[in-house]
């Protein structure tokens, strides 16, 4: 009985399209066919719903979104030459035909909401394309065709599995939209201020931690969509004098990276928070804990003791951004034995005298050679003092004048080639 049915509508179709091409006509009664479910019939093609013709009959929109239709496009599809628009979103597709294109004129491409991986190379002959929508696929790369499509103002890319955006992205003059939500995209290419046209960026749910030098040329954007990334406040606060009627830019993730740091019994670590901005207030904290005195944007354990192992973040303010706190990634800092062990084994290292009033003399007995870097940290970790100096021998030593310290506790840092040296003194 479906048989019977099918051949009636195709036989349907061949008597009914006597206005188009017989290409066009096998195209249509192909799809037809492949997919019964669009309940083609009737005398009038252009009536057919999802079919759309001009004032001679021609064939400029076909609309089979929306149907939940699964299996392959028939390649005829590429028959339809005077398509303007073509909408296949929200199907099952997996796979695109190559004759797509073939449709020259073409102006519009929704693809959202499919299974597609690629796109054809075939579709770098659509130059004439303004509209191109294919989010929520499984796009892992930027389509290289669309370097080929200089007239495109729109372009959605959103929810894929893009990891970056080519530079040629940054020449289309007429783009008006870029949406790139929900991907994870690292980094945006530097040029991008040089779309002049655009209106509406979204960058949405990446993992973007600085945005192009040149975007506060794009004078005419409106919309700027930059929430849930890695953006710290020295780059929001560098973004935010654009004339926007909208600017998303909270909640943020964790700025930097997951670490794991390991570091020896009396080695030093500086940690990073990864922002920049003379707005901000940092507190430190271990394992949960608030870290006393540690209120800059970098925190130094200037002499590892046991106490200083365990998960370090950031929280980060900002009273430009009020309304809006950053942390920085856990930086799980473990004891390194072997480190200790190798730095035993290596030579010593002696500060003295200790307590010191003057003159600080730092002695190195090894076999190490290059540059001897000299550090002192309050117990703040705050540094103090920074001199170099040129070991060429297996013994050196300097002296470093303290005089015009404070009295108190200090840490001495002494670094050459990899290794490092740390040693606590105290100021009279």
């Amino acid at each position: 009985m479906k048989k019977i049915q099918l051949l009636l509508i195709i036989s349907f179709l061949s008597h009914s399209l006597y206005s188009q091409t017989s290409s066009e006509i096998n195209a249509l009664q192909e799809l037809a066919s492949t997919f019964p479910s669009l309940g083609w019939a009737g005398g009038n093609v252009c009536a057919f719903e999802g079919v759309t013709c001009d004032a001679n009959s021609n064939i400029i929109a076909l609309d089979i979104g929306n149907n939940a239709l699964e299996g392959d496009i028939p390649s005829s599809i590429g028959d339809l030459v005077n398509l303007k628009r073509l909408y296949l979103e929200n199907n099952f597709f997996s796979t695109l035909p190559p004759s797509i294109g073939n449709l020259t004129q073409l102006e519009e491409l929704f693809l959202f909401n499919n299974e597609f991986s690629n796109i054809p190379i075939e579709f770098q002959n659509l130059v004439n394309l303004t509209r191109f929508w294919a989010s929520s696929n499984l796009l892992t790369n930027t389509p290289e065709v669309l370097s080929s499509m200089p007239n495109l103002q729109y372009i959605n890319l959103s929810f894929n599995e893009i990891e970056a955006i080519p530079a040629f992205i940054s020449s289309f003059s007429q783009l008006e939209n870029l949406l790139l939500e929900q991907n994870i995209i690292k980094e945006l290419p530097n040029d991008l201020g040089n779309l002049s046209s655009l209106q509406r960026l979204n960058i949405k749910n990446n993992q973007i931690k600085k945005m192009p030098d040149n975007i506060d040329n794009v004078s005419g954007i409106q919309f700027l969509l930059v929430s849930s990334n890695k953006l710290p406040f020295h780059v929001l606060e560098s973004i935010q004098d654009l004339s926007l009627i909208s600017f998303d830019y909270a909640p943020q993730d964790s700025l930097e990276e997951v670490k794991n740091e390991l570091l020896a019994m009396g080695a030093a670590l500086t940690l990073q928070s990864g922002d920049e901005s003379p707005n901000s207030s940092y507190q430190w904290y271990l394992n949960g804990e608030t870290v006393d005195g540690a209120t800059e944007k970098e925190y130094t354990i200037a002499a590892a003791t046991g106490s200083d192992f365990g998960v370090y973040t950031c929280k980060i303010t900002n009273t430009t951004f009020p309304d809006l706190t950053l942390w920085t990634s856990d930086i799980t800092v473990e004891e390194d034995a072997t480190s200790a062990i190798q730095l035993a084994s290596i030579g010593s290292i002696r500060s003295y005298p200790n307590p010191v009033v003057e003159q600080l003399i730092i002695e190195l007995d090894n076999q190490l050679r290059g540059t001897v870097s000299i550090e002192l940290y309050n117990n703040l970790g705050q540094s103090v003092l920074h001199q170099q100096f040129e070991k060429w021998g297996n013994n050196f030593q300097e002296s470093i004048n303290v005089n015009s310290f404070d009295s108190g506790s200090y840490h001495v840092r002494v670094h050459i080639n990899h290794f490092e040296f740390s040693k606590t003194i105290i100021k009279n």
